[in-house]
């Protein structure tokens, strides 16, 4: 049954898995729904299901919907059933905060869904919090899925030599080759805005993004990560813009709803340009401690040894038969290898 729904046919099922109590079979018609909602919100098949029922629909964070189709099928659903008792039940499932001044003057208004004093209040939070309301998005929800590749609509919108970025190959860059990148401009520069930018295939939750710089000699970079829903408020995740980073980054942050991942260099060791090999953006279930205060933003609170090879941690100073004797996890040592040393100034 499961690999046999549509949009014609996953409305009735799930009617019958919801008012029958068959947990799996309800659960596989909500991702369903999820993913094709915006098929399924402008279907008739949707007005059928029970006020109860739609609004375990619409409450989802995973319903990939705007905040306007649910509210267009809930006034669709009450006109064609003709119940308006179903109102306070069907109107808690809309996100009102969400929808535009416009929709909630003009749209919301003239349905009669909502009290004009309770329009007024919801246009004063919005008033009042801005982007505080940011968490209240829907988006797509993939557990341990990289959200950030072709396959799923996701293209790269800023940054120089972008077509390899999210194609997922992270072995086969160099020096002219393999990797986008944006100048990092300096105090003469007038335009400070350069930057990498990715737009996803649709709004996604998400909670960790994974990058690589670019790694083929021993140089750092420093840089920091914003995230949109919709290119105005931007949410700065992680800030290493003071701080020594190479190889690949594993960022958390708590989950979010995101369609624009902007990553900006401010620093390269080695010349004026950012390198970014590769980005990948997902929901992990597993996600260690992380700090989320202004000084340490994003740091990870490790509880395994970091200063590994696996961990591509390296030696940048100090003198070794073997260059990474220090953290290559072995004990064999003795008087010509297995050790790093440095010379005691008298």
């Amino acid at each position: 049954m499961k690999n046999a729904l549509n949009v014609k046919n996953v409305c009735s099922v799930f009617e019958a898995s919801f008012s029958y109590g068959l947990p799996d079979l309800t659960d596989a018609c909500l991702k369903y729904m999820d993913r094709h909602a915006k098929t399924l919100l402008h279907s008739r098949e949707i007005l059928r299901l029970t006020a109860a029922a739609l609004r375990e629909v619409l409450v989802r964070d995973s319903l990939c919907a705007s905040e306007i189709d649910v509210f267009d099928v809930v006034r669709e659903w009450v006109l064609h059933n003709n119940d308006r008792d179903a109102v306070p039940l069907l109107s808690g499932a809309v996100r009102w905060s969400l929808l535009s001044h416009e929709d909630l003057v003009n749209r919301v208004r003239s349905s009669n869904l909502l009290p004009s004093d309770d329009i007024l209040d919801i246009l004063a939070t919005k008033m009042r919090e801005g982007n505080a309301l940011s968490h209240l998005h829907r988006g797509l929800f993939e557990p341990e899925v990289n959200v950030a590749t072709p396959e799923m609509n996701a293209t790269v919108v800023r940054g120089e030599m972008s077509g390899s970025l999210l194609d997922g190959d992270a072995t086969n860059y160099g020096q002219d080759h393999g990797y986008t990148r944006h100048v990092i401009p300096d105090k003469h520069d007038a335009d400070k805005s350069a930057c990498i930018q990715v737009k996803l295939g649709s709004p996604c939750i998400i909670n960790h993004i994974r990058m690589l710089l670019w790694d083929r000699d021993l140089r750092s970079y420093s840089y920091y990560v914003e995230l949109s829903n919709d290119e105005v408020h931007w949410t700065k995740v992680v800030d290493y813009s003071h701080f020594a980073c190479r190889s690949w980054q594993e960022i958390y942050f708590a989950q979010c709803t995101v369609q624009h991942i902007r990553v900006v260099g401010t620093r390269n060791t080695a010349n004026r340009s950012f390198h970014l090999v590769k980005l990948e953006a997902k929901f992990s279930k597993n996600v260690p401690e992380f700090k989320s205060g202004d000084k340490y933003l994003g740091f990870v609170v490790p509880k395994e040894n970091v200063a590994s090879l696996a961990k591509f941690a390296s030696v940048v100073e100090g003198v070794s038969r073997s260059r990474h004797a220090l953290i290559n996890g072995s004990l064999d040592y003795d008087w010509d290898n297995g050790y790093c040393c440095h010379q005691v100034h008298a």
